[in-house]
């Protein structure tokens, strides 16, 4: 997920100087070329903010979000609005007290590697992130809502 934001960073970027027609179709090349491995550019990604979460004890919230890595990495808007940030101000406004995971990078629902076709990689990486959500940092949480 990290090299995806940081290409999805430089992508953008170039975009913005060369503008988005010779991005878009270097990437349609690329994906050709690549027997359509590499994505084709597609002039609504933008990279999302950093998600901005409160430091608070686990039992202060009344639900904690799971980010799926589409939320943590793409925005939700032309503005880069980090969708989990904006589904937490949501929930403040209505007095529901929420919260996300606050450094789950590593975590996965290997949805992504199901829908490719690789069923085994998705369900290690599942597994890998339900035994991580039983360690004692989560463990105190009440509900995880994905």
């Amino acid at each position: 997920q990290t090299i995806f934001k940081a290409l999805l960073g430089i992508s953008y970027g170039v975009s913005k100087l060369l503008g988005e027609n010779i991005v878009h179709k270097t990437s349609i090349f690329l994906n050709k070329s690549t027997g359509h491995v590499f994505p084709v550019w597609n002039k609504y990604l933008r990279p999302a903010r950093s998600l901005k979460v409160q430091q608070k004890s686990s039992n202060d919230f009344d639900y904690v979000i799971f980010s799926s890595c589409v939320n943590r990495l793409i925005s939700a808007d032309d503005h880069g609005t980090n969708l989990t940030q904006a589904l937490i101000e949501l929930c403040s406004e209505r007095n529901i007290s929420v919260t996300a995971l606050h450094d789950n990078m590593e975590m996965c629902c290997g949805l992504t590697h199901d829908s490719k076709g690789h069923e085994k990689a998705g369900s290690h990486l599942r597994s890998k992130t339900v035994k991580m959500l039983f360690e004692p940092q989560f463990g105190r949480y009440r509900n995880l809502a994905a």
